[in-house]
């Protein structure tokens, strides 16, 4: 999460460009994730969804 770009991002079945633009977005306005649970502060991301992808998300490539 915090070297992908969005296109990377997007390219995750479970991921669509406006959730992938919305990380980097938030990437870039409070920097670098520092836990996977950050995400949860996107408002696109909601408890439900966040126990969905969060196998598939890491700080490091």
């Amino acid at each position: 999460m915090n070297q992908a770009s969005i296109k990377e991002l997007s390219s995750h079945p479970y991921i669509n460009y406006t959730l992938a633009k919305a990380i980097t977005t938030y990437r870039f306005q409070h920097g670098k994730f520092t836990t996977v649970d950050e995400v949860k502060k996107i408002a696109w991301v909601d408890e439900t969804f966040y126990t969905k992808i969060v196998p598939y998300l890491s700080l490091n490539p």
